[in-house]
């Protein structure tokens, strides 16, 4: 009974964050496939879920298992399985958020519990967090990936005590968190200096351990080539060799996006960095996280903190992206845990006997409740199934036996998941012209539609021209893309 009564009391605030994000986020799921959200990858992620595929770099290993296991429940559509995913995984990061906080940043003092709470409810309450807990996206999973790393490395600094066997599952569910988004190496410098204090302070045998039980899971990466090598549709990098698996793993398409990014961008990047700060957390927010990070800043737990954000900001600002923004939320996550520090710092301050800082608190409570009707209105897609209704007006309109060639991910992925994943039209043939280049790409081609006819591999960098131009037999069909100021496709087809 006592040791029930124990494991209740450590457990509640994880339990109760997790809870309030699956109320938050599990009635928002949509049915169809959007754009929304910054959600453009979907379709390349179910496509490759629905069919044993690999998607683009770095191909989410994890990410694929998971998502596999949530395609087999016998529940509505695989869109709103696969952004069931990424809402659990959102609720179960706030539940480990809420008691990192009671457990590691206050180590269990009296209205910890609360604050933890508060500092989840305040993250899963946010535009941002909110927004990527809807969708088909990995931004979800690598919050908790980014939590589990955060566990982990207090356990090696000596902030929270846990078992050999728990450190070591630890280690492991971090090297296959690996498995899910390159981004949390910007972790790895905690690593190396936790592990660094846990040799010292115990043995430097454990810390051997603890590398063979990371690397273990590393090993999630071994299903990409054994994928590869049943040439499925969608099979980014032919990973079935040594060569595509390194062009793959590593992300080498997108290295040259790192930190390439003008000084006008960067001005205009951080502007909006700070907008979605204050729209997210407002102004007295913004002085509490600042408050509670200079507070905490001395001790081990205020430099992972500081760590956190830094490194995870840096990257959103230098990433060439059009989506950078999504790579806040572990930076979020740091902004909201300081602020609970925050909270816990003001909440004695009183003006002779006036409780300032209850009201204070009572004032950004007021403040986060307030908001969240309208950041629900702006997060909600369930009704914003642009991509599906792209792809299906373009499937089923469309004539017979038609080759359609794509330019972007917007109007790619969508007729992947219809086409490949949904098996809809098995009659139409897309081509991604951008993708023609590469090797790998035209072998899928001829793997997925050996019917069609093929020029030549050493023609060159016309190769996809080339393509159209042997198939004139059949109606070619051009997609446009129009982003701004939304997202607009348009196609026009020549030909039979």
């Amino acid at each position: 009974m006592v040791r029930y009564s124990s494991m209740k009391r450590f457990l509640s605030p994880f339990l109760i964050a997790t809870l309030v994000g699956g109320i938050f986020y599990l009635p928002l799921l949509p049915e169809r496939i959007t754009w929304q959200n910054q959600g453009a990858d979907g379709g390349d992620f179910l496509a490759a879920i629905l069919t044993q595929g690999v998607p683009h770099p770095s191909g989410y290993p994890l990410y694929l298992v998971l998502g596999a296991v949530f395609q087999s429940f016998p529940v509505h559509t695989p869109y709103w399985r696969g952004a069931l995913l990424s809402a659990l995984c959102m609720a179960m990061a706030a539940g480990l958020l809420a008691l990192w906080v009671e457990k590691v940043v206050f180590k269990a003092k009296p209205w910890a519990g609360a604050v933890g709470v508060f500092s989840a409810f305040l993250w899963l309450s946010t535009r941002l967090v909110w927004s990527q807990a809807l969708i088909v996206e990995v931004h979800g999973l690598h919050a908790l990936v980014v939590m589990i790393w955060v566990w982990w490395i207090s356990a090696l600094m000596g902030e929270t005590l846990l078992s050999i066997k728990t450190l070591c599952l630890l280690g492991g569910m971090a090297g296959l968190g690996v498995g899910n988004h390159l981004s949390i190496v910007w972790l790895l410098p905690l690593v190396l200096w936790a592990g660094i204090g846990y040799g010292r302070r115990t043995s430097w045998r454990f810390v051997f351990l603890q590398a063979i039980c990371f690397g273990s899971g590393l090993l999630i990466y071994g299903i990409l080539p054994l994928r590869a090598q049943a040439y499925p549709p969608v099979n980014w990098g032919g990973a079935s060799d040594w060569q595509g698996f390194l062009w793959l793993v590593t992300g080498k398409i997108y290295q040259g996006m790192l930190f390439n990014v003008d000084g006008e961008q960067f001005l205009s990047r951080l502007s909006a960095f700070a907008d979605l700060w204050l729209k997210d957390f407002s102004v007295l927010g913004v002085l509490l996280a600042l408050g509670g990070v200079l507070i905490a800043y001395p001790t081990r737990v205020g430099k992972i903190l500081l760590w956190i954000f830094l490194a995870f900001a840096s990257f959103s600002l230098g990433y060439a992206a059009e989506d950078s923004q999504v790579y806040l939320i572990p930076a979020w996550m740091a902004l909201s845990m300081a602020t609970g520090i925050g909270l816990m710092e003001i909440k004695n301050w009183k003006w002779k006997t006036f409780p300032v800082g209850w009201v204070l608190i009572s004032l950004f409570l007021f403040w986060v409740v307030w908001c969240i009707p309208a950041t629900l209105r702006e997060v909600d897609v369930r009704y914003k199934g642009d991509a599906a209704d792209f792809a299906e007006r373009t499937l089923q309109s469309l004539p017979s036996n038609a080759v359609i060639v794509t330019i972007r991910d917007q109007d790619t992925f969508p007729l992947w998941y219809y086409h490949f994943g949904l098996k809809q039209r098995p009659d139409v043939r897309i081509v991604v012209l951008p993708l023609t280049p590469f090797a790998w790409y035209r072998q899928s081609l001829q793997k997925a539609y050996p019917d069609l006819h093929y020029p030549s591999t050493d023609s060159g960098g016309e190769w996809g021209e080339k393509l159209l131009a042997l198939n004139s037999d059949r109606a070619i069909c051009q997609t446009k893309v129009d982003l701004h100021p939304s997202i607009i496709i348009a196609y026009e087809c020549q030909g039979n």
